[in-house]
């Protein structure tokens, strides 16, 4: 071989590092020879093969990491010249153990790039809602633009856990506690919207940036004022005083919820032709959590209230007996905005709609065996004593002091029966 020959073998061999060090990186220098793409490769104990480090003309150091994926061969930048060895080193594994798993990193991080950051993926979700008609989406619009705060321009593979945790902990000072779980519910739903659709590969497990501790998880939902679950009779009174004032469809719908026990999405979606003289016959087909035929019998009273409220359906030539005041074709669907009216009205706070359902069960189970209260509610016994065959604890306490006092009593009149054959006997 002529020197020629040999010295063009030796300017397209690679250029090796064995054991680098700091001062051995630092005397790495450019070599014209190689074109722009001068790498030295790194070899040793530890370090993954196809790492390098590439200088450019101007003296610009890289980090560099060459693999294949599919039969395509990639070189990746990894981490400035300027960092540790040892930080490359933990960067470029964590590569490799993507690369292992058939992943491409390179194309993940440029998906990341192109992906859109948490101002826009929550306004896609949005419009997604918008485009469903969904009736939380104004209210989900006005959420984010009111309390997206900080969180607006990150990337969603740049969210953090800490940083979703101490944007909620912000919420909660301005919103409490409720409100800034609600929004937390909406900013994960927009997250997981965005990547089903593709706008980039989520992080699961440790890294997930909804992840909820167990604190979080106990203290969930827990406002300043605590909620209620069973109404007492006063507060049931003036909830029933407030619903009067409505009008004739929400007076009725309410008051088919007291002393039903329907649930809201029942009640919402009952149609004219389950209505009978006495009775709503819903049918299996149209109950989500059951299979079975539920009749829900009508005391004397909300009879002639329904059936006011099936005339004045059937003139807006509805198929409902609740049909929306905007498109009398379709149900109800501001339910929570009229509850809301009624409580406000009543002076109560802290209730929800399905506690008129707990509340007639908790009555029914102080006054009737669970197979009646499962019949009324239309459960099985197993889910109704499971679910809402409980009292509060006043009514559980009323109603032990109710048995001491008979006890006490029978104990009384047992005395006064042995005093009296004693004193029979004497004489």
């Amino acid at each position: 071989m002529s020197s020629g020959d040999h010295n063009a073998a030796a300017a397209r061999a690679p250029l090796r590092i064995e054991s680098p060090t700091k001062r051995s990186l630092a005397a790495a220098r450019y070599d014209a020879s190689r074109g722009t793409n001068c790498i030295h490769w790194l070899r040793g104990q530890g370090i993954p093969r196809g790492f390098g480090l590439r200088i450019t003309p101007k003296g610009a150091r890289t980090f560099v990491l060459r693999y294949a994926v599919n039969g395509r061969k990639r070189l990746m930048a990894i981490a400035d010249g300027a960092i540790e060895l040892d930080e490359a080193l933990k960067i470029a594994r964590s590569h490799v153990a993507k690369i292992d798993s058939e992943a491409d990193p390179l194309a993940d991080r440029r998906q990341a790039a192109r992906a859109p950051d948490m101002e826009a993926t929550c306004a896609s979700y949005v419009a997604h809602l918008k485009a469903e008609k969904a009736a939380s989406a104004k209210g989900v619009e006005r959420m984010f633009a009111r309390s997206l705060g900080d969180l607006r321009s990150i990337k969603p593979l740049d969210l953090t856990a800490a940083a979703v945790r101490g944007w909620r902990e912000g919420l909660r000072r301005t919103s409490g506690e409720i409100g800034s779980w609600r929004a937390f519910d909406f900013l994960r739903a927009a997250y997981r919207f965005a990547a089903e659709h593709g706008d980039f590969t989520p992080t699961y497990g440790a890294d997930y940036p909804f992840k909820l501790s167990l604190k979080d998880r106990r203290g969930r939902g827990k406002d300043e004022q605590p909620r209620t679950s069973v109404l007492s009779r006063q507060q049931l009174g003036a909830f029933l005083n407030a619903v009067d004032a409505l009008e004739l469809r929400w007076r009725c719908f309410f008051r088919i919820l007291v002393f039903t026990g329907l649930r809201k999405s029942e009640a919402s979606k009952a149609r004219l032709e389950w209505i009978e003289d006495d009775l709503i016959r819903i049918p299996a087909a149209s109950r989500r959590k059951s299979n079975t035929e539920h009749v829900v019998h009508l005391p004397p009273d909300l009879q002639a209230l329904v059936a006011d409220q099936a005339k004045a359906a059937r003139r807006e030539f509805s198929p409902w007996l609740f049909p929306s005041t905007r498109n009398p074709q379709k149900p109800v669907d501001n339910v929570e905005w009229q509850f809301g009216r009624a409580l406000k009205a009543a002076g109560l706070k802290g209730i929800r709609v399905h506690d008129l359902r707990r509340t007639l069960a908790a009555q029914l189970a102080l006054r009737a065996p669970l197979s009646v209260t499962a019949k009324a509610l239309g459960n099985t016994e197993r889910v109704a004593a499971r679910h809402y065959a409980h009292v509060d604890a006043k009514a559980a306490g009323d109603t032990i002091a109710a048995i001491a006092t008979e006890i006490a009593a029978e104990q009384k009149s047992a005395a006064t029966r042995v005093q009296s054959i004693g004193d029979a006997k004497a004489s």
